[in-house]
């Protein structure tokens, strides 16, 4: 057989030849756009995946050497290790709330920097026909042993009564589409079986506080507590207890800490609402009276139109009282909402039912 010579030096190509790719298609098989965005997404600066290929070959990583790199790196500080898990509530088969726990894309970065002789990258897609989820490919490719796997994930954009997200919404949810992916197609490539022991060895750290009602435990629950209620209006204290299946925060033992911690990476990794993981409470059925009767109607901001005597804006504020009611009447948007829907009715309202419309809201905020 002829042997290959070198164009540039004029002597025989002895580099080795990469073997052909073994190709691990996810999720939207055989879908040209998603085919085309993994052609892009296996080229980084122009570099000639030939080369690339040779390079890790030539250069090639030390298994044994993976999971003591990446425990030194996951375990470098307790915050590092409170982020290298997530924690979903989920229904199991009989009704019942069952715990699943799993790695994050905090730890498929740092096992992607490890492992070596790897790439991987994210990509938007785009919006479903309905225009209702997001989606977005993550692709991993094994240089060393040439395997490419791609993922895909969506997400929903528009709100539980099927309004459309803002275009800032869109976006943050894209971008938490594009990291789920990632960390799918990473642990896809990189075995779970390596990434383990550094994954229990994170838990195991969280949850070193001690047992219920120590008080380290109490004061870091508190604090993850704080956080997640600055960062997300409506949160409550109340509501996060409740979710962990305690009374009180003095309750929490290191288990219920390492859930809370868990449970904080999944919303800040995109893979679930603040409202989803800590629900708010059900309204129970309203008492009935003492006397047999039926309790007396609230006091609401059409009484106060009425007295005002202005025709019409009973209607208008009745419609935000109903708007109110199915989005939270303490929801920040009602004024806004106000003014995108009634804008010129509101402008004509007595300036006492707006204020009654205020303190009808303010109290259940």
């Amino acid at each position: 057989m002829a042997k290959q010579w070198n164009k540039n030096s004029g002597r025989p190509d002895n580099r080795p030849k990469p073997a052909p790719a073994v190709e691990v298609m996810g999720a939207g098989e055989g879908d040209p756009e998603i085919a085309g965005a993994t052609e892009a997404l296996t080229r980084l600066g122009g570099t000639d995946i030939d080369i690339a290929i040779a390079t890790a070959r030539r250069y090639p990583r030390s298994v044994e050497k993976f999971i003591p790199e990446l425990r030194a790196m996951a375990l470098s500080d307790p915050e590092v290790a409170e982020g290298c898990y997530y924690t979903l509530k989920r229904k199991g088969k009989g009704g019942e709330e069952v715990l699943i726990q799993g790695e994050s894309v905090r730890l498929a970065e740092m096992a992607l920097c490890v492992w070596g002789n790897i790439r991987a990258g994210s990509r938007i897609i785009g919006v479903t026909p309905d225009g209702k989820y997001i989606e977005a490919q993550g692709v991993c490719h094994d240089l060393e042993k040439n395997v490419l796997v791609t993922e895909t994930t969506r997400r929903g954009i528009t709100t539980s009564d099927g309004r459309p997200y803002s275009n800032d919404m869109v976006g943050v949810t894209g971008n938490a589409a594009g990291s789920v992916a990632l960390r799918n197609a990473i642990f896809r490539v990189i075995p779970v079986a390596l990434v383990k022991p550094v994954f229990d060895a994170c838990l195991a750290l969280v949850a070193s506080g001690g047992q219920e009602g120590d008080q380290k435990v109490i004061d870091k629950a508190r604090r993850v507590i704080t956080k997640l209620v600055g960062l997300h209006k409506g949160l409550t204290e109340e509501r996060i207890v409740a979710a962990i299946g305690r009374e009180s925060v003095e309750q929490f033992s290191g288990e219920d800490l390492t859930t809370l911690i868990g449970m904080g990476t999944a919303i800040k990794d995109g893979q679930q609402t603040a409202d989803e993981a800590f629900p708010p409470a059900k309204k129970g059925p309203v008492p009935a009276s003492s006397g047999g009767e039926e309790p007396p109607d609230e006091p609401g901001v059409e009484d106060a139109v009425l007295a005002d005597g202005k025709p019409g804006g009973e209607k208008v504020v009745a419609d935000l009282i109903k708007f109110a009611a199915q989005h939270g009447r303490g929801e920040p948007r009602l004024r806004q909402e106000a003014q995108r829907r009634f804008a010129k009715t509101l402008e004509e309202l007595p300036l006492g039912a707006i204020e009654a419309l205020e303190e009808w809201v303010a109290p259940r905020a």
